[in-house]
């Protein structure tokens, strides 16, 4: 019946291998996305990684320079800390 059909309607041959490939690209489209996602995610991380090093680092030497307004502040946030914790 599928012969038949295709004999009669020759142009389902073209449309068969049409969604063929389109399915092809769709799923090339797919992977690429999938690997261009990967790496802007980890230039991501990497990007934050080092941004979260130089406010490590200057945050130190902040307290390094004023001891205790660093002692201060740290209290401070631990106050809010378990104010917030608590409820």
């Amino acid at each position: 019946m599928t012969n038949q059909f295709e004999a009669k309607y020759p142009e389902v041959n073209d449309i068969k291998h049409g969604l063929e490939s389109l399915k092809d690209s769709t799923l090339g489209l797919a992977k690429r996305v999938k690997e261009n996602s990967s790496e802007h995610i980890s230039e991501a991380t990497d990007s934050l990684k080092a941004q979260a090093k130089v406010e490590m680092e200057r945050a130190e030497q902040y307290v390094k320079e004023k001891p205790l307004q660093g002692l201060a502040i740290a209290f401070a946030g631990g106050l809010l800390a378990s104010y917030f914790l608590r409820r």
